[in-house]
């Protein structure tokens, strides 16, 4: 889960977020806002990344790696699973919770932060199928992770342990779709990086 590579305690994370909304100088509306909701904030934002990293990561490859001649049906027959490795490789992902805070359906305050991943898969292959990745099969795996505000870290950057990972992490039917960002699989609270 994305939320367990985060430090149990966000200690800048009250005070970077209360300079940033100053800094925007909008008035009192985010200032108020925010002290509506200051003591729950990172509560409420870490608990939006109680998401599986896996599924993060496929997204990122569906458009960061050199997947998109998978989607030519002329090259690849459909219906036929094909397997691409990718060997030792190290693969930076950017994600944007997003925290709001509505009163009486009148939205108040946006915070929109940057979660800064790094995973570095040693034997990553993927299988392919129809234009989608459906399976990840990973050897070991570690993931940095770092959460920002504007600028502001709000931590120090924080890694996993290296994770062997034995057999495979498949995705619900149809996968994800190569060269394509579909935000229906995406997990909750997360935007497009």
């Amino acid at each position: 889960m994305l939320k367990q590579l985060l430090p149990a305690s966000l200690e800048r994370f009250q005070d970077q977020v209360e300079h940033e909304i100053r800094k925007r100088g909008d008035g009192h509306q985010s200032s108020y806002a925010w002290g509506l909701i200051r003591g729950s904030a990172s509560k409420a934002l870490v608990d939006a990344l109680d998401v599986e990293f896996f599924g993060v990561l496929a997204q990122g490859w569906c458009k960061g790696l050199k997947l998109y001649e998978y989607t030519d049906a002329s090259k690849h027959p459909p219906d036929t699973d094909e397997v691409l490795s990718l060997g030792k490789r190290k693969f930076p992902l950017t994600v944007h919770p997003v925290l709001s805070l509505a009163v009486a359906g009148r939205e108040l305050l946006n915070l929109r932060f940057t979660l800064v991943l790094t995973a570095q898969l040693d034997s990553a292959a993927c299988t392919i199928r129809n234009g989608c990745i459906t399976r990840i099969a990973v050897g070991s795996c570690l993931v940095s992770a770092q959460l920002k505000y504007g600028e502001a870290a709000l931590h120090e950057p924080s890694q996993s342990p290296s994770l062997p990972l034995p057999g495979s992490y498949d995705f619900d039917a149809p996968g994800f779709a190569i060269g394509v960002y579909r935000p229906a699989p995406a997990p909750q609270g997360l935007a497009e990086g």
